[in-house]
């Protein structure tokens, strides 16, 4: 089966991998998706985030410095790749995309994957820390 994926969603990928790349990260981890997804700017995650009362700039610029201070490096210069987890998210979004008759894979899905996975992220600890969820998005 083939899945169309949104420019924003690509564009999101992109991002990830260029900011994985830029810190010599081993793999792309879904902080790093979740950090493209953000950085790309997608309207409805930045939503969800003013919902609960996060100001997206400056989570943007705390989740960088997360990730450059925790993330796994490589000394060789070599292109990352997709850590498992991500690839499970990932595969998520295209499940989520089936089930709610989207035409193409969006960041809001991968968004919502990532969120609703077993996977532990620096944005699922913040919101389970300010009390907005408690162990998934509903």
């Amino acid at each position: 089966m083939t899945y169309n994926y949104t420019d924003t969603f690509r564009n999101a990928m992109e991002l990830s991998f260029q900011k994985a790349k830029e810190i010599n990260a081993a793999e792309v981890t879904p902080d790093l998706l979740l950090y493209g997804i953000l950085l790309e700017g997608s309207s409805p995650c930045m939503d969800y985030l003013r919902q609960y009362g996060v100001e997206p700039a400056k989570f943007i610029d705390d989740y960088s410095k997360f990730i450059d201070d925790n993330t796994p490096r490589v000394d060789e210069d070599r292109d990352p790749s997709l850590a498992e987890h991500s690839r499970q998210a990932i595969a998520d979004a295209v499940k989520l995309c089936d089930t709610t008759s989207q035409e193409a894979i969006s960041p809001i899905l991968l968004f919502k994957a990532i969120l609703e996975g077993n996977h532990d992220t620096y944005l699922k600890r913040h919101l389970i820390d300010s009390s907005v969820m408690k162990t998934s998005v509903q």
